[in-house]
């Protein structure tokens, strides 16, 4: 059986990492950072996630235009980089671990989540760069592709 260290080398691409975290210091710029299409996207992604939550029954569709519409769920983001998506779950109550491999790109999401007021020392918004239970995170992400 390999260990989780052979599971992060085997699924991690180390020029993957090198290629983002030059990015993390203008990451948050929505404008004209390097992210700004993701900024662009994020409301995309916010509908997927809600279609996704509605078709399965985990919530009913009225509750797409309540602000705490994910109030009680929890919510993994594999490869959340500097956190846009996780911030935009967290603001709607969902509890949101992020997992990402580059540091540079979470320290950036962790100081970018308290400047948020409304998420900030809430504990609805949590990165990690490592986790324990990684292979059970691997299937999860296999399903959602």
């Amino acid at each position: 059986m390999e260990t989780d260290q052979q599971l992060l080398e085997k699924n991690i691409d180390p020029s993957e990492i090198k290629r983002f975290s030059p990015m993390a210091k203008e990451w948050w710029n929505a404008k004209n950072g390097p992210m700004f299409v993701l900024h662009d996207m994020n409301k995309m992604r916010l509908d997927l996630v809600f279609d996704g939550l509605i078709s399965t029954g985990v919530i009913k569709s009225w509750q797409r235009n309540e602000p705490n519409a994910f109030q009680g769920l929890k919510i993994l983001d594999l490869g959340c980089g500097g956190g846009i998506l996780v911030e935009a779950l967290a603001k709607l109550k969902a509890e949101v671990t992020g997992l990402d491999p580059n540091e540079a790109l979470l320290d950036i999401a962790k100081e970018h989540i308290e400047t948020q007021e409304d998420i900030r020392g809430n504990g609805k918004g949590t990165y990690l760069s490592a986790y324990p239970n990684y292979r059970r995170i691997l299937k999860i992400s296999n399903l959602s592709l």
